[in-house]
């Protein structure tokens, strides 16, 4: 697990390693919702699809030279994986498959590492 952000690997690894898929799910998109609250110094409350189309919505100020079409398949990335994954789990009782846990993980890691890379684009 050592490709995965520091600070999501810190956060779901104990999880992981009692074997409690659907909680490091949760958490994962915890470290997520917290990090483009803070890169993007959004409110608190700010979550889910509402957090993603503040950031890489069509009206958004943010990623104004990003090209329209990236713009909008990172917003449907990311809204997609609220809406498919963090919802099943935020918001139901499911016990999650290795299979998901890996998707989740990966999806997660991969956004994060998008915002980083955002960052340093003017």
């Amino acid at each position: 697990m050592t490709y995965l952000d520091e600070e999501l690997r810190d956060a779901v690894v104990p999880l992981i390693k009692a074997r409690q898929f659907d909680s490091a799910i949760r958490k994962a998109f915890l470290v997520l919702t917290e990090r483009l609250r803070s890169t993007y110094t959004l409110p608190k409350g700010t979550d889910g699809e509402g957090l993603v189309n503040i950031v890489f919505g069509q009206t958004s100020k943010h990623h104004a030279t990003m090209d329209p079409g990236q713009k909008l398949a990172q917003r449907n990335f990311m809204s997609g994986l609220y809406g498919v994954i963090r919802n099943k789990f935020s918001h139901g009782d499911h016990e999650a498959s290795i299979a998901e846990l890996e998707a989740a993980l990966s999806s997660v890691n991969l956004c994060l590492k998008n915002i980083e890379d955002f960052k340093a684009v003017p």
